[in-house]
């Protein structure tokens, strides 16, 4: 029972957190190639993620769960996202909230399940 309330919880804080940054168009990788440091929020709780994007959209996710890959893609400034070791899909948008850049996403897997995430560019 709980399950349902802290995704609605976690999906509240995401979108939350999402619409107070100015989204940006995303042009190309070069824009968001680097380390990022964030949480994926999910029916059974949240972790921490390390995200490593490669300037060719190419990248690994790093949990307490594994590493995962994929890649993401560009058309017309809006980015979607494949995590290649889990078939999870995503659509991703760039931020920004004051100086810091935001990358928020909202996905499903492949068994029907939601995510969200955000990530904040690693100092």
């Amino acid at each position: 029972m709980r399950a349902p309330w802290i995704w609605a919880l976690a999906t509240l804080l995401a979108t939350g957190c999402a619409s107070m940054a100015v989204e940006k168009p995303i042009l190309s990788f070069d824009t968001i190639a680097g380390q990022w440091v964030g949480t994926v929020y999910y029916s059974g709780g949240a972790d921490q993620v390390q995200l490593t994007v490669n300037k060719d959209g190419s990248f690994t996710a790093t949990s307490p769960r594994g590493t995962s890959s994929g890649h993401y893609s560009l058309v017309n400034g809006k980015m979607t996202g494949k995590n290649d070791t889990t078939g999870a899909v995503s659509d991703v948008t760039l931020g920004e909230q004051g100086s810091e850049q935001v990358l928020v996403s909202t996905g499903k897997t492949p068994a029907g399940g939601t995510y969200a995430t955000e990530f904040r560019r690693k100092r």
